[in-house]
């Protein structure tokens, strides 16, 4: 059941290429029809009648006396099936391809025409199909005549004149207003379904990740889901309230508690967050988490290792790689709420060279002391395929936690897991994240 509403969740996300399948199928459908050529069809019905049957039919030999032996209503009953099959037979249709003038063959026609019994009737529809509404209109007139012909011949007994078996045509075939096909709007719908389906798979195929992620299963990519954040509102510097949703606020508390219980598990107070492809994401996370955290009574610290989270009117503020050259202290870098207990570190002048400044002993003392000034610290790590900082990073932490986004593939996610193995530090599990719509930095 959480697979189909994980579907319909995507169906809902991706309408946008669900609706341009539907219009492409749509269109190719009324393109189809209007390349391939045109067909229409006619139909002339035939009344065999047997006006004739209580001499002929009942004379089983010239000059005896009648017996009634059959009634001509039952006698022409008994024979309408073989009537059809003579329909489609040379001895019809070779005559009418000479009769219809559309220059097709006997064999020809056999392809083009076919017959139909009125139930409980000694009726019979022709039906020729042609290129124009004409040309099947003739060819039906002209099967019906040849038809009603070589009935009467074939009835007609060697010592009477006349067949008593009369085919009359009651119904001629007249010339059809629209074609019969390629019928337009049957085939603009099944090329909208054909459409909507392929646009479909395609985003369940590319999203099948996505699916298993948004099913919130035990599991992803062979770790554990923690839990699903929204995205807050929460600017960190601020510490504003992040407005959210009461369903919102309990997938954060879930989240939450999950995170704490496996750092409990490892007796671990680092956590290191990193993703795949965004800043923001790990930013947003750890905004989001230690704000949660802070709620319980307890203290955390967001601290941000990556240059990319920095506003550019914030470029020169002292921040981490301060701290760890032993420029500043602790308390000059730190940014807390009115509590105390929510604190932000930036990451200040990194870009020069941050592998050195990871690596340095100075940058483990900085860990080291907000360790001691917080009960949880949540290092945010530069995104995995922009960075090898992650991997240096590591070594500080004592746990780690992928942070995805709802469209982050399946083997991307178990690539960066692989990838992160080789730190030594186990990774405990991931949280799937809200994409945000516009970047957080941190100012």
């Amino acid at each position: 059941m959480s697979h189909i509403v994980a579907i319909g969740n995507t169906i809902r996300r991706a309408w946008y290429w669900l609706l341009m399948g539907t219009l492409a199928g749509a269109a190719i459908g009324a393109l189809v029809t209007a390349v391939l050529p045109a067909e229409y069809a006619s139909s002339a019905r035939v009344f065999v009648a047997s006006p004739d049957w209580n001499d002929s039919t009942a004379a089983p030999n010239p000059g005896s006396s009648p017996v009634a032996v059959s009634y001509g209503d039952e006698f022409t009953q008994q024979r309408m099936s073989s009537y059809l099959q003579l329909l489609t037979s040379p001895v019809v249709l070779d005559v009418a391809a000479q009769d219809s003038g559309v220059g097709r063959s006997g064999a020809e026609l056999a392809q083009l025409v076919s017959g139909r019994l009125v139930p409980d009737t000694v009726m019979l529809d022709v039906r020729a199909r042609g290129s124009s509404p004409i040309e099947a209109a003739d060819t039906a007139n002209a099967v019906a005549r040849s038809f009603s012909a070589a009935v009467r011949t074939i009835e007609k007994p060697a010592f009477s004149e006349a067949s008593p078996v009369q085919p009359i045509i009651i119904a001629p075939a007249v010339p059809a207003t629209s074609p019969e096909s390629p019928d337009l709007v049957p085939n603009i719908v099944i090329g909208a379904v054909v459409g909507f389906l392929l646009a479909l798979s395609f985003v369940v195929l590319r999203d099948r990740r996505r699916i298993g992620l948004d099913a919130m299963g035990d599991t992803a990519a062979g770790v554990a889901v923690l839990g699903r954040l929204p995205h807050s509102s929460r600017e960190i510097d601020s510490f504003t309230d992040p407005g959210l949703s009461p369903a919102e606020s309990t997938d954060v508390r879930l989240t939450r508690l999950r995170l704490q219980e496996v750092l409990a598990e490892h007796s671990a107070q680092v956590v290191m967050l990193c993703s795949l492809r965004s800043s923001v994401l790990c930013v947003d996370a750890a905004a989001t988490l230690a704000g949660s955290i802070v709620e319980t009574g307890e203290s955390a610290a967001v601290v941000s290792a990556d240059p990319r989270t920095m506003a550019q009117d914030g470029r020169g503020t002292a921040g981490l790689a301060e701290l760890a050259a032993g420029n500043v202290t602790l308390d000059d870098v730190l940014v807390t709420d009115e509590t105390g207990r929510l604190g932000l570190v930036q990451p200040g002048d990194m870009e020069t060279d941050r592998t050195a400044v990871i690596c340095s002993d100075g940058f483990g003392v900085a860990i080291v002391a907000i360790e001691e000034g917080f009960e949880t610290a949540i290092v945010c790590a530069a995104p995995i395929l922009a960075s090898a900082d992650v991997f240096d990073l590591a070594r500080w932490a004592d746990v780690l936690v992928l942070v995805v986004a709802p469209d982050d593939a399946e083997w991307e996610i178990r690539t960066a897991i692989r990838e992160l193995g080789v730190t030594k530090k186990p990774v405990v599990g991931c949280i799937v994240a809200d994409t945000v719509k516009s970047g957080k930095v941190l100012v």
